[in-house]
């Protein structure tokens, strides 16, 4: 169990199984396991993830860029050539490792073989115990927070590794690189970040420039953002359009979200009481979904400079168009909102309850949600998954990365005399398992315990389509900034009228610049 007790039910086959991270509010709160104290701050919401997929390749030290920046703009990218799948012969491999400890430090990631329930997750768990008994070895995994750069600096200035490997949200790499707190894995010897055992959306979000900060082997299920449809509230609403076509089309914009949404309100609205509505989900993340898939950001990166976002044009349209469904259309489940001019930011709780009743249509969401919530709950209604829509300053479909995680080398691990172990041990456990080398096990696993039979294939390529247009925006880690766009763009304007969308905006001015080029400039 993870925190909160909320099991991933993944069988995806997750190498590791990813649970959710379920912190709601603000504050900060000291958590012990395992001889490991660490400290959780900030806002965050229930979150999980977990992923898997593998496949083999060599130990050399070639290295692979190619990651995608707040704007979307890919870095450079060194082509590596698939190595061996036997990697025995490599240095890499030569590494004594007995009675070392290998220590994965993770916020999501399942702590006891116990906890496995799946084959796949089983067969990993083998894998370890294999990998204990072989190389006489220990490897744990120990509670961790979702990483702050505050909390790596202490730990790191003290003189700690912290862990053989970190788990952190993708969007946390460039303030710790900047910081350089932790060491790109392609400066790392041993490791071939082009090898075809890292999974590649997560090695582009893990990479800044051509330098490769983030890496993770495992795969599905993901924490990424995506619309979770009732495709039976959307035709007794009269909606017909094939959503899967649309997408295809790319003409899944954010015109036709608004044109459905209001039909489905509108039908199930009488004496101005409404039993369904078109939109819901966690406010902030909506908020969040909206402005990446219009190409926005509270800070970009690119070409080694860093710039604030906040108050870009494609900023205000997404908000404005939030405050649309939310004020003019009133589409959007926020009834305590609008009717008792009161902030609660549980609210998604009755987004989630309404949906699993059948009484909304489009639930803005991470993937997690489907196999953890609804698959469960066998819901009377016929549901899928589709990408945000498309912004009208976008061409193409661009996802919220939400929590996905990558793994990390801090600077003191690199530096330290122990890095060829923790070297050895990371490559064979991101080997693949005998009958798990590619992706139809996944696919499979996917489909059955994620996807309604009828539309499985569907929905399978839609999921793929939300991971291979994940985008993190990196500004989300200035907590100042993050807070206050909050508080007085999204709640003070949007849910509580505070003000018009433009002069919240406008009321940041350049406030957080300096915070901004601070954190993302790379020390020297």
């Amino acid at each position: 169990m993870t925190n909160m007790g909320k099991r991933m039910s993944a069988a995806l086959a997750a190498m590791l199984l990813l649970a959710s991270a379920a912190l709601t509010g603000c504050g900060t709160t000291t958590v012990t396991e395992d001889s490991s104290t660490v400290v959780i701050t900030g806002a965050t919401k229930d979150h999980g993830s977990s992923d898997a997929e593998t496949s083999g390749g060599s130990g050399s030290n070639e290295t692979q860029g190619g990651g995608t920046d707040a704007n979307g703009t890919k870095g450079n990218t060194t082509t590596t050539t698939r190595g061996n799948t036997n990697n025995s012969g490599s240095s890499a491999y030569k590494t004594d490792v007995k009675n070392y400890t290998f220590t994965i430090m993770s916020p999501w990631l399942m702590r006891s073989e116990k906890d496995a329930v799946t084959e796949y997750e089983k067969t990993f768990w083998a894998k370890i115990n294999k990998n204990q008994k072989n190389e006489k070895c220990t490897i744990k995994i120990v509670a961790g927070n979702l990483p702050t750069i505050d909390h790596l600096r202490a730990q790191i200035m003290s003189g700690s590794k912290v862990a053989d490997i970190v788990h952190v949200k993708a969007e946390e790499t460039l303030g710790l690189a900047a910081a350089g707190y932790i060491t790109p894995w392609n400066k790392v010897s041993g490791i071939n970040t082009g090898d075809s055992r890292w999974v590649a959306s997560y090695t582009k979000l893990g990479s800044i420039g051509s330098d490769v900060y983030g890496l993770n082997w495992m795969r599905a299920p993901e924490a990424r953002m995506c619309v979770i449809v009732n495709k039976t509230l959307l035709k007794d609403s009269g909606v017909n359009e094939d959503l899967y076509s649309l997408v295809d089309a790319k003409k899944w914009t954010w015109s036709k979200l608004q044109e459905m949404a209001k039909q489905v309100t509108v039908k199930h609205t009488s004496n101005n009481r409404t039993t369904a509505y078109g939109v819901g989900g966690w406010y902030q993340e909506i908020a969040r979904a909206l402005w990446i898939s219009n190409g926005a950001a509270l800070a970009t990166y690119a070409n080694g400079k860093a710039a604030a976002g906040y108050t870009s044009a494609r900023m205000a349209e997404a908000i404005n168009f939030m405050n649309t469904l939310v004020n003019t259309d009133k589409s959007f489940n926020a009834t305590n909102y609008r009717d008792s001019k009161t902030f609660n930011s549980t609210d998604n709780g009755d987004s989630r309850s309404a949906f699993l009743d059948g009484k909304l249509a489009f639930m803005f969401e991470e993937t997690w949600f489907v196999n953890q919530y609804l698959k469960p709950a066998n819901p009377k209604f016929e549901y899928g998954i589709v990408p945000v829509p498309i912004g009208p300053s976008e061409s193409n479909y661009r996802t919220d990365a939400g929590t996905a995680g990558v793994f990390v080398c801090t600077s003191t691990n690199a530096a330290s005399n122990t890095i060829a172990k923790t070297v050895k041990i990371l490559n064979l456990l991101a080997e693949p398992e005998k009958g798990y080398e590619g992706e139809s096990w996944w696919e499979y696993d996917l489909k059955k315990e994620y996807f309604q039979s009828g539309s499985a294939d569907k929905d399978l390529k839609m999921y793929k389509l939300c991971l291979d247009t994940a985008v993190a925006d990196y500004g989300v880690t200035v907590n100042t900034l993050y807070n206050q766009f909050d508080r007085k763009v999204v709640q003070g304007a949007v849910f509580l009228g505070e003000s018009s969308v433009s002069s919240a905006i406008q009321s940041l001015g350049t406030t957080y610049d300096k915070a901004i080029s601070s954190m993302f400039t790379f020390k020297k």
